[in-house]
């Protein structure tokens, strides 16, 4: 890696993972557009600017991007600018890029997912829910949707415990949609995310490269994995509506706000 910067950077094993429509590496066009995007709100020069560098990763070649940059933001609690009340933040967004899948990692970015996901789709969900799974899995946490339109009707809720294959009743389960899941393989714990494809492994931060090894496992993971029957597959397997969407007729949707209400609250939206 020509930067030494690179090798101050330590982040968390926590990423999107992303199959992409064509098997070839991103333009520069493209990596411009979208760092100019994301980047629209900073302040100066930019701390980092890496565009279509090569590494080599058990023997594949990728191509990863990253760019760093401070902006300045108004804080949540105050209803107007006042003068030395600014919050001066740090942003990145890095791209390694395996010509068949992305890894997305970021932090501070908002307003470029349109752009950033262009030609991207999550990861299969019979895959994600077997990916990590193994006859010694313990599930250790399930977040779950309502799909129930009542009023009244608890939108969310979640449940945890040691192993929940040994107290989670799947009665009435059928009528909640598994948004995430943790798993526990001999002490190494994995969360799931199903509809946006993030993977995050529990442990303490890792540096660039050794980032880039772990992303390698996930992907060659991912492309090698054969599906199999798991204890999700008893309350929470996958439907594929676009197979079957000519023969379907809708009589109502459901727009489920809120992990957008749970965002705003955080702070995570901070522009639109």
């Amino acid at each position: 890696m020509p930067n030494p910067i690179l090798d101050r950077i330590i982040l968390n094993e926590n990423a999107y993972f992303l199959s992409k429509e064509t098997n070839a590496f991103y333009t520069t066009a493209h990596i411009n557009e979208l760092f100019v995007a994301a980047s629209s709100t900073k302040t100066g020069n930019y701390l980092l600017n890496i565009r279509k560098e090569t590494e080599n990763i058990n023997g594949e070649q990728i191509e990863y991007s990253i760019c760093v940059f401070k902006f300045i933001s108004i804080p949540s609690f105050i209803d107007q600018p006042i003068p030395k009340w600014e919050e001066h933040k740090i942003a990145y967004l890095l791209l390694v890029d395996f010509k068949d899948f992305v890894f997305i990692s970021k932090k501070n970015i908002a307003g470029v997912d349109e752009l950033l996901l262009k030609d991207l789709s999550p990861i299969d969900y019979a895959t994600l829910t077997t990916l990590f799974v193994n006859s010694a899995t313990n599930f250790e946490k399930f977040s779950l949707n309502n799909t129930s339109v009542s009023y009244d009707a608890i939108k969310g809720k979640t449940v945890e415990a040691n192993d929940l294959k040994k107290s989670f009743s799947a009665f009435g389960a059928g009528k909640y949609v598994l948004n995430s899941v943790r798993l526990n393989n001999n002490d190494e714990k994995t969360s799931i995310a199903f509809n946006t494809s993030r993977i995050t492994n529990f442990g303490e931060k890792k540096y660039i490269s050794q980032l880039f090894s772990w992303a390698w496992g996930i992907v060659d993971r991912i492309r090698n994995h054969v599906q199999t029957n798991s204890f999700l597959n008893i309350f929470a397997e996958h439907i594929e509506y676009e197979k079957n969407r000519a023969t379907l007729k809708p009589i109502s949707f459901l727009f489920n706000l809120t992990r957008l209400n749970n965002d705003i609250e955080r702070n995570v939206i901070i522009s639109c």
